[in-house]
């Protein structure tokens, strides 16, 4: 899931720009969504 910021992806511990919108700009609602386009691709796992 990305939000394709401009200075994605960096792996920084604190942002060089002085911002944290990769964390605050990626709500629930758009993971939600990803997660449901996703879930009909999944194979169920045998449980014995």
């Amino acid at each position: 899931m990305s939000l394709n910021l401009d200075c994605s992806p960096c792996f920084e511990r604190s942002c060089p720009y002085g911002h944290t919108d990769c964390l605050e700009k990626m709500q629930p609602e758009l993971v939600w969504q990803a997660a449901q386009r996703l879930l009909p691709s999944l194979v169920p796992i045998a449980q014995d």
